[in-house]
């Protein structure tokens, strides 16, 4: 970043031009040959290398030619729209400063001028305010209709070039030697789309750019468990699982539970999430518009950075900024999440095990959006001997772990709570009371023995899949959950505070917090 800096006092010390640009949306400006990592880091906008960059070149405001023209004469201007582009090109660099030829009654005639086209002589009637070609012995004269008439002329197919729009005044007070000073078209104000490209840090950047590092979305809070479905679902997941035309899919582990319904035109922008059917809990980013849907809720919209999404392919990462943010305490001690919410203007009403280095397991509200509408949150906190510390087997058991945090209320939340279903001298099982989509295919199968603490799940193999259990002991024939080796997944381990499951009965719920390789 010193660098940068060094390079905008060098560039604004010899005098050279600094660029202007955008950045996720903003206008900056940056010294010439400034590469987009310098950028990102000057702005103080943290990146992960591994997501997508987007540059926009070319794009902006412009001129655009239409159909009408401004006839300019010594009395004043008439705008006239032309209907016959192939005899206004003929004849429109010909007229300028030639003088009115006749007036009568019915017509107003400018020229002469020459002309080389082949005409066919017959009777035509026209509507007042048009404008004729008309061709006398190889010279051409443009006609000014001032009412409805019929004029036998030589012309080509019906003559007709096109019609006055304004000015019929001034074409009134036209006469004989009055002229045609020029003859200019009417510019609209367009806009160039540019072009989209994926882009490097390395890469180097031109006045007028655009770049994206990130999309931005906007969650509709009125919709406060479809908002948090999708600010769980984002944070765990910014990897794109389908690109197509209209949309991009980013996949959801979670099932859409108690998402209010907000089906609607899913426009350019739009976020959904999908509520029913195979991809059940998915979100969807719409490139184009589609119809509404039964299956989809609209979420929210994208405020910036949909162009990440035009170059995006299969597998991208795309850094996700959401509106609002996620308030989550779960895993906090008491203190934390009191000082997190002190600096949200929250009130902050301690629950439960009220110590400041009590561990919060429950929050109410539940979701971000009702806590940000009340301004206050409840916090139950549980002491640290309470909880059972667990560290999950990710790369080992994907699917399995997956499982284990929809089971367990572990998603996007350091501690969640199982019920005890039954216990044993050896174990303690559990019987999840969830509907998962992904099949529990057998993975991390113990192979010589079980050791005590080791968290297993019944795969597919068995009737009783997805239930789950902890050993307490060492087995060299059954898993965690009664189950042979062959039908269990062993998902992770017990890394501390066993003696909680040990000692707990029947329908009792434990807490248990996900610890990170270094913790213990």
């Amino acid at each position: 970043m010193i660098k940068f800096f060094l390079k905008v006092l060098i560039t604004l010390y010899q005098g050279y031009t600094m660029m202007r640009i955008k950045l996720n949306g903003k206008e900056i400006t940056v010294p010439e040959e400034s590469r987009i990592e310098e950028v990102l880091k000057s702005c103080g906008i943290s990146y992960d290398p591994r997501c997508l960059l987007a540059v926009v070149r070319g794009r902006g405001p412009s001129q655009v030619a239409t159909d009408r023209y401004i006839i300019k004469t010594n009395k004043g201007k008439i705008m006239v729209k032309v209907d016959d582009n192939f005899l206004w090109e003929k004849i429109r660099r010909s007229i300028n400063g030639l003088k009115v030829a006749w007036r009568t009654r019915n017509s107003l005639s400018v020229g002469p001028f020459s002309l080389d086209l082949n005409c066919l002589n017959k009777s035509y009637q026209y509507e007042q305010n048009r404008i004729i070609l008309s061709i006398v012995e190889g010279n051409g004269y443009l006609v000014f209709t001032l009412s409805r008439a019929r004029i036998e002329h030589c012309t080509l197919n019906s003559g007709i070039v096109g019609r006055v729009i304004t000015g019929s005044d001034v074409l009134g007070a036209l006469d004989v030697d009055d002229f045609i000073k020029e003859v200019e078209p009417v510019l609209e104000q367009g806009y160039i789309s540019g072009n989209i490209k994926r882009a490097s840090l390395m890469d180097e950047v031109i006045d007028g750019d655009e770049i994206y590092s990130e999309i931005k979305i906007d969650l509709n809070t009125e919709l406060p468990w479809a908002c948090e479905h999708a600010l769980i679902t984002l944070e765990q997941n910014n990897s794109l699982d389908e690109v197509s035309g209209t949309f991009v899919r980013i996949s959801g582990a979670m099932r859409a539970w108690k998402i209010e319904e907000n089906s609607g035109k899913r426009v350019r922008g739009a976020v959904t999430v999908r509520t029913s059917g195979k991809r059940e809990g998915d979100i969807y980013i719409y490139k184009r518009e589609c119809m509404p849907s039964k299956n989809h809720s609209v979420i929210g919209f994208v405020k910036y950075g949909l162009e990440l999404l035009e170059v995006a392919e299969r597998g991208d990462k795309i850094h996700i900024v959401l509106n609002p943010r996620r308030i989550n305490l779960i895993g906090l001690t008491q203190v934390q999440a009191g000082n997190l919410l002190e600096k949200l203007n929250i009130r902050h009403v301690r629950d439960g095990d009220k110590s400041d280095d009590a561990v919060v397991v429950l929050q109410y509200p539940k979701t971000t959006s009702e806590i940000l509408k009340k301004k206050e949150v409840a916090t139950y906190g549980i002491d640290q001997s309470k909880i059972v510390k667990i560290k999950l087997f990710n790369d080992k058991a994907p699917k399995t772990s997956l499982y284990f945090r929809a089971a367990a209320e572990l998603f996007g939340k350091r501690v969640g709570i199982l019920k005890v279903f039954f216990k044993t001298d050896d174990s303690v099982i559990f019987k999840p009371d969830i509907s998962y989509k992904d099949p529990l295919v057998p993975e991390n199968i113990p192979k010589d023995s079980v050791r005590p603490g080791e968290i297993g799940v019944t795969n597919m193999s068995r009737k009783y899949a997805g239930i789950i259990g902890i050993r307490f002991t060492e087995s060299k024939e059954f898993g965690p959950t009664g189950e042979p080796f062959e039908s269990t997944n062993i998902v992770g381990t017990v890394t501390d505070n066993l003696g909680v499951l040990m000692n707990s009965k029947e329908e009792e719920e434990v807490y248990l917090m996900e610890v990170d390789e270094n913790e213990s």
